[in-house]
């Protein structure tokens, strides 16, 4: 019990640490837990260091590494059970590494194919996606969001992610009317650290 306690504390450390900007507390936090998923014999907590640690590789820019370490983790997700969930996390960790690469263009059609689901999108990654390449699907993505979601996403770890990327589908898509509660949302969130998927990806989401 008492290194399970210890997993979920440190694991807890992490969206603190990336509010703080402090990506070496980060990767020594994301040490410590490995550890003790390794001790606690728990497919399931190795997998989710596993996930944040690409995360952390994407923010330092190390762009191969991140590539396979994204693959790694959607093998070692699928082998446990969680597919569904790694096969998200990869969608998103990849449209962010082929963004970083000047490639976004390639994940067009797979974009505009996830854009009907936007239920199982809870950061609106597709939507900042398409909105970076111009593409026309973006506004009925952006129109289809707000009749089924509302504007504002609902106060969990997933919210300052959201509200970057429909602030930046609001913005890129001169959608106006959406930019005053947009920045009422986000300003009291100011002060902390947020970048789109990847934050999400590095222990916002948990």
């Amino acid at each position: 019990g008492h290194d399970l306690a210890l997993f979920h504390a440190t694991f807890q450390r992490i969206p603190v640490a990336l509010d703080m900007g402090d990506f070496e507390r980060v990767a020594e936090s994301l040490e410590r837990a490995d550890e003790l998923a390794q001790r606690l014999a728990q497919p399931h907590f190795v997998w989710l260091v596993k996930m944040c640690r690409t995360g952390l590789i994407i923010m330092r820019g190390d762009i191969a590494w991140a590539e396979r370490a994204s693959a790694e983790m959607l093998q070692m997700g699928t082998a446990i059970g969680r597919r569904l969930e790694a096969t998200a996390f990869y969608a998103e960790q990849m449209g962010e590494i082929r963004r970083l690469q000047g490639r976004l263009g390639e994940l067009r059609d797979r974009l505009r194919q996830k854009a009907p689901g936007p239920q199982l999108d809870p950061v609106h990654a597709v939507l900042r996606y398409l909105c970076e390449l111009d593409d026309e699907a973006a506004g009925p993505l952006l129109d289809r969001i707000l009749a089924e979601r509302g504007l504002i996403p609902p106060e969990n770890m997933a919210q300052r992610s959201a509200l970057d990327n429909l602030a930046f589908a609001a913005c890129r898509l001169r959608r106006h009317e959406l930019i005053q509660p947009l920045y009422e949302a986000l300003e009291p969130q100011a002060e902390t650290f947020g970048i789109s998927a990847v934050a999400h990806h590095c222990g916002h989401h948990y």
